[in-house]
């Protein structure tokens, strides 16, 4: 888990659960449940949406590298392919240091 991974969970998993934890404070004092949307909706849909978007973050980075790697193979295999045409050509492979104009 890197660095960002760390301070997200930190972050917005500690405001989820200090959220939840007021609740015994306000009831304890008020006489009732905190029914704020303040304290109680508003953190946890903050939370929710920077989880999601750190998920599609995170997909949107393999994705990127899953699609640079399958580049990279199909262009290896283009290469490949072109030294067989080549070596096909001349009868054989190319002596080590020379390249066949």
């Amino acid at each position: 888990m890197n660095q960002e991974d760390r301070r997200f969970h930190l972050l917005y998993g500690g405001l989820l659960i200090c959220s939840f934890l007021v609740d015994p404070f306000f009831q304890s004092f008020l006489g009732h449940s905190w029914h704020s949307p303040r304290l109680t909706v508003y953190p946890a849909a903050v939370a929710l949406i920077w989880m999601a978007n750190w998920a599609r973050r995170r997909l949107d980075l393999e994705e990127k590298k899953r699609r640079a790697l399958e580049i990279r193979l199909k262009r290896l295999e283009e290469k490949e392919k072109e030294r067989e045409r080549r070596e096909a050509l001349e009868g054989g492979p190319a002596p080590r240091g020379e390249r066949p104009i």
